[in-house]
């Protein structure tokens, strides 16, 4: 099942999203006060995509929390479908509401992108050359990570981000073979590295990405 998320601004930006990632089954429109009265035409020209589900939410134009929660809160109530897929449209609304957005879609693991508009184009341009699709990351906040593997984490963190494998087992209290099966959880959704150490083919060296660095961040986080 796939689903959009689009905050609410030109009519044109959401439609050309649509029309890039076929097969949408439902769209969540987030508009503010300021934005509301476009939200009647874009379903009307949703309904010739035949796309039947269509859900709008008012947010606050300046609020970053605003956005950021109600993208979570729907993450949340739509993931109960396993083979649920995100996708989040930045361009429209304000740029605190795109900037919270943004990182609500890396919480939720959607494709965030941006839609080009206005001078930087040809009025020829495709629609692949107007989309900027983001990195995505694999944070699954949805499907949370376990203590063991946020302490996991977090030691290779303080030691710089790179660490042994051997030093891991010597720090965190558990057994060898719960660890082993943590690490490979956090290698399964992209929050570290594994690589076998130079000195030691032995032993292995557990490096953190950057998905790792923020999921850190996002352990503390109080939604």
């Amino acid at each position: 099942m796939n689903i959009h998320i689009a905050l609410v601004g030109p009519e044109p930006v959401i439609i050309t999203g649509i029309r890039k990632y076929s097969a949408v089954d439902k769209i969540y429109l987030l508009y503010s006060k300021t934005s509301k009265v476009k939200v009647g035409t874009i379903k009307r020209k949703l309904q010739d995509f035949e796309i039947k589900d269509v859900v709008s939410n008012e947010i606050k134009s300046f609020s970053f929390h605003s956005t950021f929660n109600t993208i979570i809160e729907i993450g949340k109530k739509e993931s109960t479908n396993k083979n649920c897929q995100f996708f989040v449209n930045i361009t429209g609304g304000t740029k605190i509401m795109s900037a919270a957005a943004t990182l609500a879609a890396y919480v939720i693991n959607a494709q965030a992108y941006y839609i080009m508009t206005g001078s930087d184009l040809a009025e020829d341009s495709s629609i692949i050359e107007k989309i900027v699709e983001l990195p995505k990351t694999n944070i699954f906040y949805l499907n949370p990570l376990d203590s063991t593997q946020i302490e996991i984490l977090r030691l290779v963190d303080r030691r710089g981000g790179r660490v042994s494998n051997e030093i891991i087992r010597k720090e965190i209290e558990t057994s060898a073979q719960a660890l082993s099966y943590n690490i490979q959880r956090l290698q399964k959704k992209k929050l570290i590295n594994l690589s076998i150490d130079e000195r030691d083919s032995r032993k292995k060296d557990v490096s953190m990405t950057d998905a790792g660095k923020l999921a850190i961040l996002l352990s503390n986080l109080k939604i």
